[in-house]
């Protein structure tokens, strides 16, 4: 395992998946806070957001199984890292709108949701089915 650990591969996943879920931990974690102090006060969306965000969540594991089966690990992984980006090149902008809020928070619920959800098979897939299920654990740490 610790040949594993020090190969580039391994950091440079680390490294990415730390860079694609950082955001999304942040909002996960404090839309309603972040929501508020940009002027959308109404109660109701707020929390119609983080139900709908947790649904998205959970579905989106499912959806990114789906993905990876019908077009390999390296388009969905391309596809999650574009998601990422334009979350992150819009985040000053979409608190404006309760609409645009929604939906971008809608987004990276659900590229949270891929990303943990592809995860083991990425690590066993490139690391083989002994070593990646021990990293497993490691790598759980960028993902949390």
């Amino acid at each position: 395992m610790l040949t594993a650990v020090k190969t580039p591969l391994f950091w440079i996943m680390m490294l990415m998946t730390g860079l694609l879920i950082i955001l999304g931990l942040t909002m996960i974690a404090n839309f309603k806070d972040y929501g508020t102090k940009k002027n959308i006060t109404n109660d109701i969306i707020l929390n119609s957001m983080g139900a709908i965000g947790a649904i998205a969540n959970s579905l989106f594991r499912i959806i990114a199984g789906l993905v990876i089966y019908k077009f390999g690990f390296r388009k969905f992984l391309i596809g999650i890292g574009v998601n990422g980006f334009l979350v992150a090149l819009t985040f000053p902008f979409v608190a404006k709108f309760q609409g645009s809020f929604f939906v971008w928070n809608f987004f990276i619920w659900c590229g949270y949701g891929g990303l943990v959800g592809a995860a083991p098979g990425i690590v066993t897939s490139i690391f083989g089915t002994v070593m990646g299920s021990q990293l497993f654990g490691i790598f759980n740490l960028g993902l949390n």
